[in-house]
């Protein structure tokens, strides 16, 4: 079979660009939800030493269930 390699060269792309972009969402929210400081500038908790940190899975589930509640706002300290 013939591959078209400029063609394979942009999918590659595109799809590393999603991957750091969802790796960057991931982490976003591991420290907005688990550290001292929503923003995680100058914190003394990292997600990555707190044992039972919580997690996507877990931060999805509570949204699910209070949507109104458990959202962006409330950890970033904005409209309270």
């Amino acid at each position: 079979p013939s591959f078209d390699f400029d063609r394979m060269k942009i999918a590659e792309l595109k799809h590393a660009r999603l991957a750091m972009l969802s790796w960057l969402g991931y982490m976003s929210q591991a420290v907005a939800t688990n550290c001292d400081n929503p923003f995680g500038i100058g914190s003394e908790t990292w997600p990555s030493y707190i044992e039972g940190a919580k997690g996507p899975y877990a931060n999805w589930q509570d949204h699910v269930a209070d949507p109104f509640v458990e959202n962006v706002w409330k950890y970033t300290g904005l409209f309270q």
